[in-house]
């Protein structure tokens, strides 16, 4: 327990870190040249290896399927699917959860569970590109979920 406590601690030291210096580049005007306007494969796996390399996520890794991605963290497994003009990380959850249970987390979290049509329960978040955003924008919207999908998968365990 100690153990998880120490990794939740850092990894929110980390997260909020990048918040921090997130923040502090909102005055500073971001030059259009360098908002991504469609996501291309090859920047969101620049950005995923830069992730992975910092120690903010355990792997990033690209699937048979093209632009799909498998994002790892504190063992868990995420897929990140690349539209171009949106980028989406879905998570499916081995048990059923009670309509109750999911709309308690949906009202106090940015990333929706869901149940689909097969009666199976999601996590999912998106962020749309379309519009333009920088790439820092895109780490902490991926770092924002993994930080999430920690919380949900106690939440729901």
């Amino acid at each position: 327990m100690n153990r998880r406590f120490h990794f939740l601690f850092v990894r929110f030291a980390f997260i909020s870190s990048l918040l921090l210096v997130g923040a502090s580049t909102l005055s500073n005007e971001v030059a259009a040249e360098d908002l991504i306007q469609r996501m291309k494969s090859t920047t969101l796996e620049r950005l995923g290896r830069e992730l992975v390399q910092s120690g903010a996520l355990d792997d990033f890794e690209s699937t048979d399927h093209l632009n799909w991605y498998v994002v790892k963290s504190d063992g868990a497994a995420a897929l990140l699917s690349n539209e171009g003009k949106q980028i989406s990380l879905r998570f499916f959850v081995q048990k059923k959860l009670p309509l109750s249970k999911i709309n308690s987390w949906n009202a106090r979290k940015n990333a929706r569970a869901y149940i689909d049509e097969d009666g199976d329960t999601f996590l999912a978040d998106n962020l749309i590109i379309e519009g333009g955003v920088d790439k820092d924008c895109v780490k902490r919207w991926i770092l924002s979920y993994v930080s999430e999908l920690t919380e949900f998968i106690e939440y729901v365990e």
